[in-house]
């Protein structure tokens, strides 16, 4: 699907999105999180195995049904000497930066919609490698014990995509899920996460990101 696509299929979730926030009040929450990070790739010369961190923040804005999710996340990962096939201690340290901009409505109470771009960079010494992903998701969630505990799903598909290597892009897509525990006092969300997910390029390289993680967030107003 070409780059134009995606971009209408953000903007109809716009013009979806606006007449369904009306004049209700605004909700605003933030959270930080820990995440502990391997990235692997896959290709026809062998393979390469990185393990690392990520810190992230994240703050959704919500009005009526209308939704509007920022994250932005840096840390480091470093070569696993132990993952064998290429993934020895020659392979470079890499910064890694990850971040998305994501339109939703909330078309269920326990299910809401999402569009957007999603970045991801690795810099080394020798130059950034770059991919960008327009993706749909949906998020599902459900009650384990009411007020206080809940699960939730997320998966999502890239219907373009982007990366500054000779290769074109292939498809890519992922998922998430976990527990959320609420606490009254403090107000505090309590998240365990893990997610995964795996781009490929069309000449059969394959990049996968797995992450578990610890949050730590709570509504603003």
């Amino acid at each position: 699907m070409s780059h134009a696509t995606a971009i209408a299929l953000a903007a109809g979730l716009c013009v979806a999105v606006a007449p369904l926030a009306g004049q209700s009040a605004l909700r605003l929450s933030a959270a930080g999180e820990v995440a502990a990070v391997r990235a692997r790739s896959l290709t026809a010369a062998g393979r390469e195995r990185l393990d690392g961190f990520l810190v992230v923040g994240e703050g959704t804005l919500g009005r009526g049904r209308g939704l509007l999710r920022l994250r932005y996340g840096q840390g480091r990962v470093t070569s696993d000497s132990g993952g064998g096939g290429g993934g020895g201690g020659g392979v470079q340290p890499r910064s890694l930066t990850d971040g998305e901009l994501l339109l939703g409505v909330a078309a269920l109470p326990w299910l809401d919609l999402w569009a957007g771009p999603h970045a991801r960079s690795y810099r080394t010494d020798f130059g950034n490698q770059r991919w960008l992903f327009w993706e749909v998701r949906a998020s599902a969630r459900a009650t384990l014990v009411p007020g206080q505990l809940q699960s939730f799903f997320e998966g999502r598909v890239a219907v373009a995509g982007r990366v500054n290597v000779p290769e074109p892009f292939g498809s890519s897509r992922g998922a998430e899920g976990g527990v959320e525990v609420r606490i009254t006092r403090p107000a505090l969300r309590l998240r365990f996460t893990y997610r995964i997910d795996q781009a490929r390029l069309a000449a059969g390289r394959r990049e996968t990101v797995e992450a578990v993680a610890f949050s730590v967030g709570r509504d603003l107003r």
